[in-house]
């Protein structure tokens, strides 16, 4: 009953307010029901990458009302609501103050759960200020509408910014919001989308992003690979013997290989013999083989075959100069990954990146200086180990 008294009381208040910016926003039905035309608008420094940040978050009623005196400063600048009116600092902290104590929440013996979040928005240099107000609003409409929110422009730093307070109460169903790395990532993409819209040169890509892009490019590869060499098979033996070797069965011809993987394939078929020798392959060799459907071939039990060779790998020899954990590509923001710095015979440097090789180096105890052959998609540590690792999923 006291929160319709509230927004009865604000209704009022509002119709005879003034609407944010110089423009104002007066239906949400459109997010960019306004774009400067033929204007241009440039921030004076050298990054046009935009900044969103959660700033922290009120765990009681008097830590958000000192919040909203903070981003006023002490009622000096406007303050306006999720409807981009502009409302006064006491009615947002009364709104404010239902909203926290109807939030619903599970209460820590060691800490008071938050029930806001706060939010700042800013781009480096100066910016219009009706321009930052509008992407800003734009974007928490889009992301938040939901909830309330509360912002407020500082135009006087080097950088203007906007302060943001969101109630983490949803209005439609009471759930609370949660603005995790993915949410984060794109109100901040969403903040740079609605600049640009107004002429800024604003531009904003995630340590994460680029991550996501990194590991969807090595599956593509690694997809790639395994599509290739999906019916590449290592000859094991091959001859003439009774059918399934049971002397009870009449002669045929066998064909035992071997997948990347290590598993079995076998085949028996007269029409093998002929097919083999036409290809010239011998044991060890690697091949690709594919049924020939010919509708003139009078013997149906007698199959055609085509077969060809595929070059096998020449060996290559490395000497291990350092492996270990490091972020990928060493680089500041990348995932956690292992990696091996390899030199080949010619003295060049190559990385392979994979927990994977970590995994076979430790439990091959190798150490720097050890030298490690790669051969048909294989490591073999020192020539003297037998085990080995497919390399299919490692990337180079």
């Amino acid at each position: 009953m006291v929160r319709r008294q509230h927004e009865e009381y604000l209704d009022m208040r509002r119709a005879r307010s003034k609407k944010f910016g110089s423009t104002g926003i007066n239906s949400r039905k459109n997010n960019y029901n306004y774009v400067s035309s033929g204007k241009s608008y440039s921030n004076t420094s050298n990054s046009n990458h935009v900044v969103v940040k959660i700033t922290g978050g009120a765990k009681s009623v008097n830590s958000m009302l000192r919040n909203f005196d903070y981003d006023t400063r002490e009622n000096t600048l406007p303050l306006y609501d999720k409807n981009g009116f502009e409302i006064s600092l006491d009615d947002a902290k009364e709104l404010a103050i239902d909203d926290y104590q109807l939030t619903k929440v599970k209460k820590n013996k060691d800490t008071e759960p938050r029930r806001t979040y706060r939010l700042m928005f800013s781009m480096k240099g100066k910016l219009d200020q009706d321009i930052l107000k509008r992407a800003v609003y734009n974007t928490l409409s889009t992301h938040f509408n939901d909830h309330n929110f509360y912002y407020s422009l500082h135009p006087d730093t080097d950088n203007n910014h906007i302060h943001v307070t969101v109630m983490k109460k949803s209005l439609s169903n009471g759930k609370n919001l949660n603005i995790n790395k993915s949410l984060l990532n794109k109100v901040k993409s969403q903040f740079a989308i609605n600049l640009q819209l107004d002429g800024v040169n604003a531009t904003f890509s995630s340590a994460t992003d680029k991550q996501s892009n990194i590991e969807k490019e090595s599956a593509k590869l690694q997809r790639e690979n395994r599509r290739k060499d999906a019916n590449v098979y290592k000859i094991v033996d091959f001859g003439k013997a009774h059918f399934n070797f049971d002397e009870n069965k009449p002669f045929s011809y066998y064909l035992f290989m071997q997948t990347k993987n290590g598993k079995a394939k076998n085949m028996w078929n007269k029409g093998l013999e002929d097919s083999i020798k036409q290809a010239g392959a011998v044991i060890g060799d690697y091949i690709k083989i594919k049924e020939i459907k010919d509708e003139n071939n009078e013997s149906f039990k007698i199959k055609k075959w085509a077969i060809e060779k595929v070059e096998r790998l020449d060996a290559q020899e490395f000497i291990i100069n350092d492996f270990g954990l490091a972020n990928y590509q060493f680089q500041i923001n990348g995932k956690q990954s292992a990696f091996a710095k390899l030199i080949d015979s010619n003295g060049n440097e190559k990385t392979i990146w994979s927990k994977q090789i970590n995994r076979f180096l430790n439990d091959n105890k190798a150490e720097k200086g050890d030298k490690i052959i790669i051969q048909d998609d294989k490591f073999i540590i020192n020539k003297k180990h037998i085990k080995s690792i497919n390399l299919s999923q490692i990337e180079f």
